[in-house]
Order: C-alpha cells, then sequence, then structure tokens
C-alpha cells in the first residue's frame, strides 16, 4: 500500500473528505454522512490506541449530474446506498436517479433490512439499478421485484443521453 506521500510523487494528489467537482457535473462525492441510515462498522482498526470499530469513513462514490438525471457509481458502499444516493443528491443539486451502478454492500441483509432500503429507493425516485459485486443474490431478487435490475461486471458500457 502506498501513502500520500509515496503517490503524491507519480501525480498531483489532493485529498479532501469535500466533495469536488472533477470534470462539469461529474463529482467525487467525499465521505459520506450518515443522512438516512446509521453506518455499520465493516471492520476494526487496531493501532497504538487499541482496538476500535472501522466505519471506513474514507468510503465515497461518484455522481454524474446528466440530461437523464443522476448516475451514481459506487465501490462497495460502506457508507450505505442509501446515505450515498442521498449525498448524491445534496451535492449535485440534481434529485432525480438515472442509475445507481456499482457494489451495495448488501451481503446477507435481514428482510428488515431490504425492506428499508427499497423503500427508500422508490421514495428518491430510483428506477434502474446495476448491483454488482457485494450485492448478493437474496438482495438483487428483492430489489429487481421493484425496480429495472440489471446484469452489472467488468468491461459492461451503459450509455446515457
Amino acid at each position: 500500500m502506498m501513502g500520500a506521500e509515496a503517490l503524491g510523487r507519480y501525480f498531483d494528489l489532493t485529498l479532501s473528505a469535500e466533495p469536488r467537482e472533477l470534470a462539469p457535473g461529474l463529482w467525487w462525492l467525499g465521505e459520506i454522512p450518515e443522512a438516512v441510515a446509521p453506518r455499520r462498522a465493516v471492520g476494526k482498526i487496531i493501532d497504538s490506541d487499541g482496538e476500535r470499530d472501522d466505519y471506513c469513513l474514507d468510503d465515497s462514490a461518484l455522481a454524474y449530474a446528466g440530461p437523464e438525471g443522476l448516475v451514481i457509481v459506487t465501490g462497495c458502499s460502506h457508507s450505505g446506498i442509501c446515505n450515498i444516493i442521498e449525498w448524491a443528491g445534496e451535492v449535485t443539486g440534481e434529485r432525480r436517479i438515472a442509475d445507481v451502478v456499482g457494489g451495495f454492500h448488501m451481503l446477507s441483509s435481514s428482510p428488515e433490512e431490504l425492506a428499508a432500503v427499497i423503500a427508500y429507493m422508490k421514495s428518491a425516485g430510483v428506477t434502474r439499478l446495476h448491483p454488482c459485486h457485494c450485492t448478493d443474490f437474496a438482495a438483487k431478487a428483492a430489489l429487481s421485484r421493484e425496480f429495472c435490475v440489471a446484469e452489472c461486471g467488468v468491461g459492461l458500457r451503459i450509455s446515457y443521453r
């Protein structure tokens, strides 16, 4: 793993917990706040201060504000997929959701957790989803009963007008 100093030798590096517009309409969302659902620990941090929960505060996502609305691209969604969708709307000012692409961090979700995510997505106007790597079959099946769920994987090309 390379630190900021080593990476800075190869290119200009700007570290920020705040959102940043990378190009017109394309946003890196920075640190995602708990707007809709509480953040869950995804592991432990062990250092000289001892052991504590790791909430992956540096988890982030991208949002593109295009003519059809927002296209949100996630990694693993450790911040919570609902929090990411909500924050993308706050940051960009765009509330129409064209698509959400990426991992939703929904592995072995309880029926109550699935229902809460589905209810939020419906209230947010989500219609199309491309869930992948950390979204299990049960979550994809539940989501597909309510939304247009499409296959997602390496090499996928999606066009938005």
